[in-house]
């Protein structure tokens, strides 16, 4: 403890000059942000399946997956949705709730922890037991998802508070630029102070376990309030208020540095942040107010993030929706995420979906549209006696980093070869090249995102090495001139290596890819 309090003596009394250098570099002007960058995750036509014993063509099978236009991400947007994709099936109700109804939890005796929670009932009552399932705002990592309540133990939650104009905008699934702006700066902030605090520490899952463990302790101490005394009082020892807001908005300056403090005092965004939902989130597409995450351990909950100058689905170019570590937190009214993003892999790579399991995040996002239940705000900051408690934070459990031996001479000539090609143009799934094992001996497959086969090779193994999958890489990099941004390899022992090899190439991931295979049918023995 008096370790503790030393660092955090540390964070309270940081008025860093380097800090604040950070802080008020310049920053380029936001970009309009297309959000169909990354409707491919949500368009079947993208999304190329592999089946054992499949014979060769061309262009492999496709997820069958209704292709929307856009997802929406409110019950206001149901509508729309109903044109993108057949409806359900119609859920008769017998309770006396409805799905997508807000509640709070309330008398529960053997899990009391979980009294004042808010939440969605998230499908039909079950008549036999009075109960219903309900989708909690705050997932619980120590706890399964959904609770099953019983309707005496729920109330519904009262009407929002927060007017209209007090709510943060939404603009082509990020913040207006002004309130990204602001929260970019605390963020900024925030990261600074720790890896000062930390005496230099970058690993960034380190550095979020500690600020968001410490945020708030018990003895009124921790990260938030040393945050909050260092940007609404500190950094104006060190700059001149018209200096910090033309840094903070060149453009529209009055005003800009206001915003930050009002932000940090404010019990509807930093004020708030230990009232944090933090997970393995897929990342499966944008809507009209964010990019739309399922939780790994709720695949029916859907949350609408919004990014700060580009929607956090746009940040990435991936054939399939990746999965990440993420933090949401609350914000006026919405729900933004850590800028902080972690791989679930423990090093470079990124998992992505398998096309089933791409096909059944789209669906749950679908069907949340249509219910109402997709969570785009805390809704417990936000009504009368809302509950102010917050669930524990875990550190993020990622697997140790995968030790490497250093690259041989033969490895670095083929890596520098392949870094010499241009990347491909920024432009989905044909970006991605995927290397799939066909199940017919020990041929492997080149595929584009969009199915298109590029070549094949026969490896020496039924799992081919890392260097025959760079020589055959090469091979297609010659006759296209070019060089794939997502490099999707489906054998886990060659992508390690493969990740490792390629971390210093721009432009291009290495990413594990899941297939999903049909078992061989095995013909019957002769007589």
């Amino acid at each position: 403890m008096e370790k503790l309090n030393s660092i955090l003596l540390v964070l309270a009394t940081l008025i860093s000059a380097l800090i604040v250098h950070q802080l008020l570099k310049p920053k380029a002007k936001a970009k309009k942000v297309d959000t169909k960058a990354f409707d491919s995750l949500l368009d079947g036509d993208g999304w190329a399946e592999e089946e054992e014993g499949e014979k060769k063509t061309e262009v492999l099978p496709k997820a069958a997956i209704p292709p929307p236009e856009a997802m929406p991400t409110t019950p206001s947007d149901v509508a729309a949705a109903a044109v993108a994709a057949p409806p359900p099936p119609k859920k008769v109700n017998e309770g006396p709730f409805n799905i997508g109804d807000r509640v709070i939890l309330k008398n529960l005796v053997s899990a009391q922890e979980l009294n004042g929670r808010h939440g969605f009932i998230a499908d039909l009552w079950d008549k036999k037991t009075e109960r219903y399932p309900v989708d909690l705002d705050l997932l619980d990592p120590t706890r399964k998802s959904p609770k099953i309540v019983k309707v005496g133990n729920m109330t519904k939650e009262p009407p929002i508070i927060t007017k209209d104009e007090e709510r943060a905008v939404a603009v082509n699934g990020c913040l207006d630029e002004a309130s990204g702006r602001s929260a970019s700066f605390i963020f900024s902030a925030l990261r600074g102070s720790l890896q000062n605090s930390l005496k230099g520490e970058k690993d960034p899952q380190k550095l979020a376990a500690f600020g968001w463990r410490y945020w708030k302790t018990p003895d009124g101490q921790g990260v938030y309030p040393s945050l909050k005394e260092f940007l609404t009082k500190g950094i104006l020892t060190q700059n001149k208020l018209e200096d910090l807001e033309k840094q903070l908005n060149a453009e529209n300056p009055k005003g800009a540095y206001a915003k930050v403090s009002k932000a940090m005092t404010s019990e509807l965004a930093v004020a708030s942040w230990h009232i944090r939902v933090s997970g393995a989130f897929w990342i499966v597409g944008i809507g009209p107010e964010g990019t739309l995450v399922i939780p790994e351990n709720n695949p029916r909950q859907v949350y609408a993030v919004l990014g700060f100058k580009m929607p956090l689905g746009a940040q990435g170019q991936f054939p399939r929706p990746p999965k990440f570590f993420l933090t949401l937190l609350p914000w006026y009214g919405r729900i933004i995420h850590d800028p902080m993003i972690m791989t679930t892999t423990g090093n470079n790579g990124v998992e992505l979906a398998s096309p089933n399991k791409a096909a059944e995040l789209v669906a749950a996002c679908k069907l949340a549209a249509q219910e109402g239940r997709v969570v785009n705000r805390l809704a417990q900051l936000e009504v009368k006696g809302g509950s102010k408690v917050g669930v524990p934070y875990l550190p993020f459990n990622t697997p140790p980093p995968v030790k490497m031996d250093p690259a041989t001479e033969k490895e670095r000539g083929m890596v520098d070869t392949l870094a010499d090609y241009k990347s491909a143009a920024d432009k989905q799934p044909a970006s991605a090249w995927n290397f799939i094992r066909s199940g017919n001996g020990n041929q492997v497959m080149l595929i584009n995102g969009k199915g298109a086969k590029l070549g094949e090779f026969l490896a020496g193994a039924p799992e081919p090495t890392h260097l025959e999958i760079l020589e055959s890489l090469l091979v297609v990099c010659q006759e296209k001139k070019e060089r794939p941004r997502i490099v999707g390899v489906d054998t886990p022992s060659a992508v390690a290596r493969l990740q490792f090899l390629t971390q210093g190439v721009s432009n291009m991931t290495v990413a594990q890819v899941n297939v999903t295979r049909k078992p061989q049918q095995r013909k019957p023995p002769s007589s």
